[in-house]
């Protein structure tokens, strides 16, 4: 992809800087899906390779052009995120007493992503035995410990009127 001309770099200015839903609706997300489609399908095994990344590797494009044949694409891997995760049990012993009954536990394979509302937050669909729900997911990719901190946040206020429920 060419960004000689004018247009074409106002077009990756714009879809660069836009965090929600909208970007879905450009050229380059179907340009960058069509891209990954084509080289996870010339990947032997591809899937399991995926699934067994740590959590938080990106798929890094080194370049971009108009044959997708010709961007190269590799797997980063972020292993400094998933060393910075802690557990439920780490959480309430940090936390002590004064959180009360953690919310229900959701296997991260009974979600899909449905759409995207802001850069950490989506609408995701979960499917349990119950059938299937729409939820909110946040999630960083990045320090961990601020999402921590709302969550705990989240877990001790008291109801309120103004204040999103609690999960």
């Amino acid at each position: 992809m060419s960004c000689d001309a004018d247009g074409s770099i106002k077009t990756l200015r714009k879809a660069y800087h836009t965090k929600d839903a909208r970007v879905a609706k450009m050229g380059i997300s179907s340009h960058i899906l069509r891209t990954l489609e084509y080289w996870s399908w010339e990947k032997p095994n591809f899937e399991t390779e995926y699934v067994s990344l740590s959590f938080g590797s990106r798929i890094l494009f080194e370049n971009l052009a108009v044959d997708i044949r010709n961007i190269g694409i590799r797997i980063v891997l972020m292993h400094y995120l998933e060393r910075q995760l802690l557990s439920c049990e780490v959480l309430e012993k940090l936390w002590g007493d004064s959180i009360g009954p953690w919310p229900e536990f959701i296997d991260i394979r009974h979600v899909r992503h449905c759409r995207q509302l802001q850069g950490s937050v989506s609408v995701v669909q979960v499917s349990g035995r119950q059938g299937s729900h729409s939820k909110v997911m946040k999630a960083l990719m990045s320090h961990p410990k601020y999402l921590y901190h709302e969550l705990k946040l989240l877990l001790t206020l008291l109801a309120h009127l103004n204040i999103i429920s609690w999960p």
